[in-house]
C-alpha cells in the first residue's frame, strides 16, 4: 500500500539526518490522520524511534507524563483506542514550516467519543524529528 512507506522520508544521499522535504512531511500528516482515523495502531507505530524514548504530555494517551519506548508506545496507543469512536481527526497546522533546529510540528483536532462520555475534543501537538533519514514523532503534548 502506497502509504506505508509514507514515514520513510529519505535524508540526502550523504546519510546524514537532514530535513526531509515538505511533501515527506505532508505524507507524514496523512498516514498520522489517516491512523487516527481508523484508530490504527500499528500504522502509528512506525512514527516512533527505536533507538529515542518519545516524550508523551497527553492525558488520552498517557495518565502520566514521560519518555516512553516504541513498544510502550503501541500499548498506551492500543488502549487509547480501545472503547473510542473517533468522530474527526483534522491537522490544525501543518508541519510545512521548519523550525531551526531542524524540527517541525504538526497541530490536529482530535474529537472522539466513548460509550460512557459525551464528544470530547483534543488539541494535539505532534513533535517530529528527521532520524536516519526519516520523520519520526519525538513528541506528543495535549494543548490545553
Amino acid at each position: 500500500m502506497l502509504l506505508c512507506g509514507a514515514f520513510s522520508a529519505r535524508a540526502d544521499s550523504t546519510g546524514r539526518d537532514a530535513a526531509p522535504r515538505e511533501a515527506e512531511l505532508q505524507q507524514f500528516e496523512t498516514l498520522i490522520s489517516i491512523g487516527f482515523q481508523k484508530g490504527d495502531v500499528d500504522r502509528l507505530s512506525t512514527a516512533f524511534s527505536r533507538r529515542v524514548k518519545t516524550y508523551v504530555a497527553c492525558a488520552p494517551l498517557a495518565t502520566d507524563a514521560g519518555y516512553y519506548g516504541a513498544d510502550q508506545m503501541r500499548l498506551l496507543l492500543r488502549r487509547m483506542f480501545r472503547g473510542k469512536e473517533t468522530i474527526r481527526f483534522r491537522i490544525l497546522e501543518p508541519a510545512a514550516r521548519l523550525r531551526p533546529d531542524g524540527l517541525a510540528v504538526i497541530s490536529a483536532l482530535w474529537a472522539y467519543r466513548d460509550p460512557t462520555s459525551p464528544l470530547t475534543q483534543v488539541r494535539l501537538s505532534f513533535g517530529l524529528a528527521p532520524e536516519e533519514g526519516a520523520w519520526r514523532v519525538r513528541e506528543i503534548r495535549d494543548l490545553k
